[in-house]
């Protein structure tokens, strides 16, 4: 079947058909600062606090704006493509779309950033893949998963995952006609879960969630 859509077969990936090999790397601290390639201590949640701490906070959020802005140009994209790469692998913080303390309010301005790079990805014929990195209480014991405690309290509480859950639902059906996405990453280095049956429902839940809203536009699955 003809579609526009990457499709995984036989464990291949395919574009009308034809066979494809993604050739790329994962842009680091995209949308989701981690600690040890910024050289700077803790969460990014932590990192913005104190910098609205010391800068005030429309100082910070100007910072902020124009990290996310500038992170990745247009400049970048015609190295990319000179490289020959034609996937990216990008890094997300679920806090750039959904506040712990409003879960199911999704948040347009992180979203604009998101759509911002998935236009120059389509301009350049460069895949991606969306990555989340984090989880609300963390899937790790790492603070680049947003962990604050050091405990990894996504798998502990039901209602972390399912908020979770209902995110990449919400991801899902905001980009289900976007071609130029070649997959999910649905979480970045889950570790130390104790409980099979937990982590296993959280993935079935998930795939599920994301593939009844994808399999809503035909040739998509």
């Amino acid at each position: 079947m003809k579609t526009k859509f990457i499709q995984a077969k036989d464990g291949h990936f395919f574009l009308n058909d034809k066979r494809i090999i993604l050739r790329g790397f994962s842009v680091g601290s995209c949308m989701n600062i981690e600690n040890f390639m910024v050289r700077m201590p803790g969460t990014e949640k932590r990192i913005r606090e104190t910098f609205i701490e010391v800068y005030g906070k429309e100082n910070a959020d100007k910072f902020f704006e124009d990290f996310l802005a500038y992170f990745l140009t247009e400049d970048d994209f015609v190295f990319l493509k000179s490289l020959g790469i034609n996937v990216l692998r990008l890094a997300l913080n679920h806090n750039h779309f959904e506040n712990d303390q409003a879960p199911g309010k999704y948040n347009e301005d992180g979203f604009k950033h998101l759509d911002r790079v998935l236009h120059l990805c389509k301009k350049y014929e460069i895949f991606a893949i969306l990555d989340m990195h984090t989880a609300p209480g963390g899937q790790n014991l790492d603070s680049h998963s947003g962990n604050q405690a050091g405990v990894q309290l996504f798998w502990e509480y039901a209602s972390l995952r399912e908020s979770l859950i209902n995110l990449w639902g919400y991801i899902a059906d905001r980009y289900k006609e976007e071609t130029i996405l070649a997959g999910f990453d649905i979480l970045n280095e889950p570790c130390f879960v104790s409980n099979a049956d937990v982590f296993n429902d959280f993935y079935e839940k998930t795939i599920n969630k994301i593939t009844t809203d994808r399999q809503k536009i035909k040739g998509s699955h």
